[in-house]
C-alpha cells in the first residue's frame, strides 16, 4: 500500500482484517489515521479538552486498535507524550469507522494524565 507525498507506518499483526495505520505527509502537516481505505485527517479532529489536535510524532511506538460495541467499529490511536514526570501524560485519536464507502472517518482527540493521585498509589500498595 501507497500513497504519494506520504510515508505509511502499518503496525504488524497476524489478525489485521482491516489495516489500520498512520500516514505522515512528507509536505505540510496533513497527516492522516486511515482504516482500510478510510481517511481521519488529524487536522480535522475534535480536540476534547483545552489541548490542540497534533500530529503524531513518533507512529512506531503508537498503540492501534479497532474496537466494536453494539455493531459498531472504532478506531484508536493511543501514544505517550514524555519522560520523566510526563511519562504519564497520554493523547488519543478515536473514531467511528462509518459503515458506508464513501463516508468520512471523523477523529476525537483527548489528552490526559493517566498518573495515579497519591491516594491512589497508598491504597494500591498492599495489593
Amino acid at each position: 500500500m501507497t500513497v504519494p507525498g506520504y510515508q505509511l507506518f502499518i503496525p504488524g499483526g497476524a489478525n489485521n482484517k482491516l489495516p489500520v495505520g498512520y500516514a505522515t505527509s512528507k509536505r505540510g502537516s496533513n497527516d492522516f489515521i486511515f482504516v482500510g481505505a478510510r481517511r481521519g485527517y488529524i487536522r480535522r479532529a475534535a480536540g476534547l479538552g483545552k489541548h490542540r489536535p497534533s500530529r503524531v510524532e513518533q507512529p512506531i511506538l503508537a498503540a492501534y486498535a479497532v474496537l466494536s460495541q453494539h455493531g459498531r467499529r472504532y478506531v484508536c490511536l493511543m501514544e505517550s507524550n514524555g519522560s520523566g514526570s510526563a511519562a504519564f501524560v497520554r493523547s488519543a485519536y478515536v473514531g467511528r469507522i462509518p459503515s458506508s464507502q464513501g463516508a468520512k472517518l471523523k477523529l476525537y482527540y483527548k489528552v490526559a494524565d493517566v498518573k495515579p493521585s497519591p491516594a491512589e498509589s497508598i491504597g494500591n500498595m498492599g495489593k
